[in-house]
């Protein structure tokens, strides 16, 4: 019997672990009728589901950015969190200065140590699009900051996700904040039989993402074949691929970056867990784990 792990992303808090899971099961269940595949029937399915508890230990929301900086609704650190991570996004989407100087103003007081003029003019020319508005809002303003900086926090839902795995070699298929998790969690248990992680919408290239991370960045020592990571160009999470430029480890991540994610925001994980070449590569190795196992 051939297992396989589903780690979920951000922002599932309240939702039935079993329709969740159901989701994604028939999602790559489309994806594999698009190349006329069938996953092995007796195939298991484990959801370590963290949802909930991030949820209750982060608690901490605003709904617009340029709101969070000018008001200082955030720690010291989460503010340069904010403030790095803005600077990524207005890198990478070619914003000039002049733009943001539209939006700039010496009268603006600041409120505390990071809530300066220039910052706050980020912010808010961000704000104004809402592409990258969502971007800061799902990356900059939720559970994923409070993970990665809080040491209790990540230890918590690091030990829930650990304490679902077995023995048995098995897929893990992460998406969003989820292939964060996946990665600190392989990264540290070097006894987890894995075949194969598919990452799907991941955050992991993001220089501000990375500089919570363990160094060196390494490929997980129990990771037997392959790492996989699949984005679609206009998700809103992830900014960059997992190539050796912006996530640099040896052996090099396998990517995916022509995908095209049918869903609204192009980064839910049905629009990944339904391409073709995402379901071929799960079946694949489902099916050669299921083999050897008989």
């Amino acid at each position: 019997m051939a297992t396989i792990y589903l780690i979920h992303g951000m922002n599932q808090q309240g939702r039935n672990i079993k329709e969740l899971q159901e989701e994604w099961r028939i999602s790559l269940e489309n994806g594999c009728r698009k190349i006329n595949v069938t996953l092995p029937s007796d195939t298991k399915f484990i959801f370590p589901f963290y949802g909930d508890i991030l949820h209750e230990l982060a608690k901490d929301v605003d709904n617009s950015t340029g709101k969070l900086v000018e008001k200082g609704n955030a720690s010291d650190e989460e503010m340069y969190f904010i403030r790095d991570l803005l600077n990524e996004v207005v890198e990478n989407a070619g914003i000039t200065t002049e733009q943001i100087r539209e939006n700039y103003s010496e009268e603006l007081s600041e409120k505390g140590v990071l809530n300066w003029a220039w910052v706050i003019a980020m912010a808010r020319t961000v704000d104004r699009i809402p592409v990258l508005r969502e971007i800061i809002l799902n990356i900059g303003t939720n559970d994923v900051f409070k993970y990665l900086s809080i040491p209790h926090i990540r230890t918590e839902i690091d030990k829930l996700v650990v304490g679902h795995f077995e023995d048995d070699p098995c897929v893990i298929v992460a998406h969003s904040l989820g292939t964060v998790i996946a990665y600190n969690v392989l990264r540290e248990k070097i006894k987890l039989n894995v075949d194969t992680l598919i990452t799907l919408g991941s955050p992991l290239g993001i220089r501000t993402i990375k500089k919570y991370l363990d160094k060196p960045l390494l490929m997980p020592s129990c990771i037997s074949n392959l790492w996989f990571n699949a984005l679609d160009g206009n998700d809103i999470v992830p900014l960059n691929p997992l190539t050796t430029r912006h996530f640099p480890i040896t052996p090099e991540i396998t990517n995916k970056t022509d995908l095209v994610n049918e869903t609204p925001n192009r980064h839910e994980i049905g629009g990944y867990l339904s391409d073709p070449e995402v379901a071929a590569i799960i079946y694949q190795r489902l099916t050669e784990l299921n083999n050897s196992i008989k």
